[in-house]
């Protein structure tokens, strides 16, 4: 009863440290360039705004920009209140992990289970105030609903599949490939099984007002443009390539970390494959694999049909989700129990020693170039009283967003508020510069008040003002 209880219970154990790793990151870590961005350009809007995307720019993924805007109202604006909802949606996540898994034998609980909690990359997301962490923690509960409903077929069970799906979307339009994908599926178990008409009505209802809501913030984005973060050299090259090399937090080489990533999919493709032909029982593996085609497939037959870019890093990171719940079936294709045990060793040790590796509490790797700001613009506030009135903050581009946020949080109010604007003519008694745009002061007399090695940026001073 004692190791029955100790299964059960396993993985939200092992989940108890990376939450705790994931709230001190979140208080320590500096706010990234589309953190603030999100904070400074759509928090502060109303509802209505936020939800219709009235000002149509990629960066508003926008169940989080409400639930950062609500967040902000109660605890104010310091790092890990804004980031609030992104730690609780790790909650949700390992919840979601602990209930696909919770029927399995422990070596596959934890073989796949700690990979999932423990993927240094994903960790990141839970702690960036962005949508991305919101829509894996709908998505695994979609996943979960799917199976239920296939295996039960309550309605209850396609209600959440659908709500759970629908939020994912919500907190990321990339999203809406698996949202299609889950009706889709579910389409099909309904006519296949001949389940109530009822069912079928409120698919084909979800669909229709999950179609009106999104219309108009998806046609906004596309008539200004803002479906641009992606590649255009193929699947292996944009998608698998960079996913991988960011699942091995850059550890191995793009190449290398593409062909395991890539090779891995093939295999839980072939797996399914095998599992069409000689079996009507589909399971989490199954339905995870179904998905991980279906997301790639949709995101390839944009690229081709509509020209939108190909999926790569982050706004694919759901592919590594999917591919670790795809490796079930791995485990129900190897008979030998010491095979499976094996394979679960190799998994908990690769993940462990991955995340080991890359553990850090400095920075965000997709935003490492920001991981200093906040140490920057202490400095200025500290000693704006020494500037002109009104003064300007010379500074490479991009970094304007981040900038902006701790100039309010520091309330540095003589700083004119930071545009786009990169190296004018201007000349400025302060420089926040990355280290390849130190040409914008060759020539001029500055002081070097401090050099930051891990985003590679310098704070300087000119001793001409």
């Amino acid at each position: 009863m004692a190791g029955t209880k100790f299964k059960n219970w396993s993985l939200l154990f092992a989940a108890i440290p990376a939450f705790v790793y994931i709230v001190i990151r979140a208080v320590l870590l500096d706010f990234t360039f589309d953190e603030a961005w999100t904070f400074l350009a759509y928090a502060h809007l109303n509802v209505v705004d936020i939800i219709f995307d009235k000002n149509p720019v990629a960066n508003n993924h926008i169940l989080h920009s409400l639930l950062m805007r609500w967040a902000h109202l109660l605890f104010g604006m310091e790092e890990w209140a804004l980031r609030i909802p992104v730690i609780a949606s790790f909650v949700a996540f390992a919840g979601g992990v602990f209930a696909l898994l919770k029927n399995q034998t422990l070596h596959v609980q934890l073989g796949i289970g700690l990979p999932l909690l423990y993927q240094p990359y994903l960790l990141d997301y839970f702690v960036a105030a962005r949508g991305y962490a919101l829509a894996l923690a709908f998505m695994v509960w979609s996943i979960c609903f799917l199976n239920r409903f296939y295996s039960v077929r309550k309605a209850r069970f396609l209600t959440f599949t659908l709500l759970f799906g629908f939020l994912a979307a919500w907190a990321n339009f990339t999203y809406l490939l698996l949202l299609v994908a889950l009706i889709i599926a579910l389409l099909f178990i309904v006519i296949k099984e001949q389940i109530r008409v009822g069912h079928l009505s409120q698919i084909l209802g979800f669909t229709v007002f999950t179609g009106l809501l999104f219309y108009e913030p998806l046609q906004g984005l596309i008539e200004a443009e803002e479906l641009y973060y992606g590649g255009r050299q193929g699947l292996f090259q944009d998608t698998f390539r960079s996913v991988g090399y960011s699942m091995f937090y850059h550890q191995v080489s793009s190449f290398a970390a593409g062909i395991i990533f890539a090779s891995g999919i093939a295999l839980s493709v072939l797996f399914l494959s095998k599992k069409l032909l000689k079996s009507r029982v589909w399971k989490v593996g199954f339905w995870s694999t179904y998905l991980l085609i279906a997301m790639l497939g949709g995101s390839y037959l944009q690229f081709v049909l509509f020209d939108r870019p190909l999926l790569i890093d982050r706004t694919a990171m759901f592919l590594i989700v999917l591919f670790l719940l795809s490796i079930m079936m791995w485990f129900q294709y190897l008979k030998s129990v010491i095979l499976q045990k094996a394979l679960s060793i190799i998994l908990i040790i690769g993940a462990l020693l991955n995340f080991i590796s890359s553990a850090n509490l400095s920075y965000i790797l997709d935003f490492r170039d920001y991981a200093d700001v906040k140490k920057a613009m202490k400095w200025v506030g500290e000693h704006h009283a020494q500037f002109p009135e009104n003064f300007g903050l010379g500074k490479s581009v991009y970094l304007n967003a981040p900038i902006n946020f701790y100039r309010i949080k520091y309330k540095i109010e003589e700083m004119k508020v930071s545009g786009i604007e990169y190296c004018d003519d201007d000349k400025y008694p302060v420089y926040y510069l990355f280290e390849k745009d130190l040409a914008c002061v060759d020539g001029m007399s500055v002081d070097t008040v401090a050099f930051y090695p891990i985003s590679k940026t310098y704070l300087l001073r000119s001793m001409d003002k």
